[in-house]
């Protein structure tokens, strides 16, 4: 018989074996994704049910996006970091001025995506990370956004040392209006060891408002194990701004942590904004006082910030509040 027929025959005979072994192969990725988008809670209750239920439902699209990128050949060994964080909050003013705010951040890391991509989601109101994290907070403005629209992108990363990275954004806001975003970070340890400095330089673009660039200048120093300080600079330049007639933003202020064990912390801040136009002056000061605690299960927080400030449009009379606020968390949360 022609080689040519025992060779038909021989990948006739194999082929069902193949195709049982692809399928054996795919069906245990298809379980590892599951493990690894599901959470062990702390009872089976139906809010528990619920939470596990919405957290693989974030987390399995990234975690699938992740596995197509990646090498057949790779083994699942790195989870993507998925995390979807809904934010309420409500503020309450003695001069009868008050607002609340609903604010969502996620983001879904892709690592064995090339380049190191991850999908970022968030309320286009809410741009806390872009330069320095969401503990310094302006309580006083909670609420006072009108812009009630969203905003997603696709980040690159490119860590290029361990005291050096650089991400880029691209994507779209409502209305299909289109921003781009770089932004360059740098850390070193000063002489002594207890001291870290951290540069952090952003420019963008967005639609309509224009061109923007902002420098961030942080200080980081423990005084205690369960005390820190911090110090930052931020001046920015935007062209919305600078129609408005106030040309450079500037904001200096220092901030004191205080861990009270696992699931509390405090956070005590004072800060103060300027424009250079049409003179050099502080338009507001402010300090504030912020308790924060993770209550009832791992993915549940509150926290409680009384507060003051002093604007210049009301003479620097002083006026005082609180904001109440309540985050849920899905997804891969840390423990």
């Amino acid at each position: 018989m022609d080689a040519r027929y025992w060779c038909l025959l021989a990948c006739l005979m194999t082929t069902p074996v193949l195709a049982d072994q692809q399928a054996a192969q795919e069906a245990q990725e298809q379980q590892q994704i599951r493990d690894v988008c599901r959470q062990a809670q702390a009872s089976g209750g139906l809010i528990d049910r619920t939470h596990d239920w919405m957290s693989r439902t974030v987390c399995w699209p990234s975690r699938w996006v992740d596995h197509f990128f990646a090498d057949p050949n790779h083994a699942i060994d790195e989870q993507p970091g998925t995390l979807l964080r809904v934010i309420s909050a409500y503020r309450w003013q003695d001069d009868h001025d008050s607002g609340s705010d609903l604010n969502i951040r996620a983001k879904a890391e892709l690592p064995n995506a090339e380049n190191r991509l991850s999908l970022v989601f968030r309320t286009d109101s809410d741009r806390d990370d872009e330069l320095r994290d969401d503990l310094a907070s302006r309580p006083e403005q909670v609420g006072n956004n009108n812009n009630n629209g969203f905003r997603s992108a696709l980040r690159w990363v490119v860590t290029t040392s361990d005291r050096m990275d650089i991400d880029l954004d691209a994507g779209l806001r409502s209305q299909l209006k289109v921003f781009t975003r770089a932004r360059y970070r740098w850390r070193y340890q000063l002489p002594g060891g207890k001291t870290w400095f951290r540069f952090t330089q952003k420019g963008y673009w967005e639609d309509p408002e224009g061109f923007g660039t902002s420098s961030l200048f942080e200080l980081d120093r423990p005084i205690t194990p369960v005390t820190s300080f911090r110090f930052s600079n931020e001046i920015e330049l935007t062209e919305e701004n600078n129609e408005a007639g106030r040309n450079w933003y500037f904001n200096q202020g220092g901030a004191l942590y205080f861990r009270l064990g696992k699931r509390s912390g405090i956070g005590l801040y004072a800060s103060y904004d300027a424009y250079t136009r049409p003179v050099t002056a502080i338009e507001t000061w402010r300090v504030s006082l912020r308790f924060r605690r993770n209550i009832w299960r791992d993915w549940l927080y509150y926290e409680v910030e009384p507060y003051a400030f002093w604007p210049r449009e009301d003479n620097f009379k002083g006026v005082t509040g609180v904001v109440f606020r309540v985050e849920t968390q899905f997804g891969l949360v840390d423990d």
